[in-house]
């Protein structure tokens, strides 16, 4: 049986390869160890995904997403053109849904329709 720091860390490694397979350079941001304070990246994002000037700031989540509105407030605040916000949700066997947040306007892909 797998717990589910196993699964997220297995779901993030997912979204790694993802982000890899299309170009991009990923850092991971989130540290878990006894003595790190730091947990995500603004505390929301997971990972950093950068190739040339853009820049997409990453959150992974499993089976459920997390509440739109911080991510859309996020975006409108810190918003340029070359900064992408991104909900990356792993749905057991199935694959990713990505919400993509630019301007506080949320745009989705299912990634899990084209896995047949």
């Amino acid at each position: 049986m797998i717990n589910r720091k196993q699964k997220g860390n297995r779901n993030q490694l997912k979204a790694i390869k993802y982000w890899e397979s299309k170009g991009y350079k990923v850092g991971k941001v989130e540290q878990n160890n006894k003595y790190s304070v730091v947990k995500d990246l603004f505390g929301i994002f997971d990972l950093i995904a950068a190739k040339k000037k853009d820049f997409y700031y990453i959150q992974i989540t499993t089976n459920k997403n997390h509440p739109h509105q911080q991510y859309k407030d996020f975006s409108i605040e810190h918003d340029s053109e070359n900064r992408h916000f991104i909900q990356m949700v792993y749905y057991d066997r199935k694959g990713f849904k990505i919400h993509h947040y630019k301007k506080g306007l949320k745009k989705t892909i299912d990634e899990r329709k084209s896995k047949k």
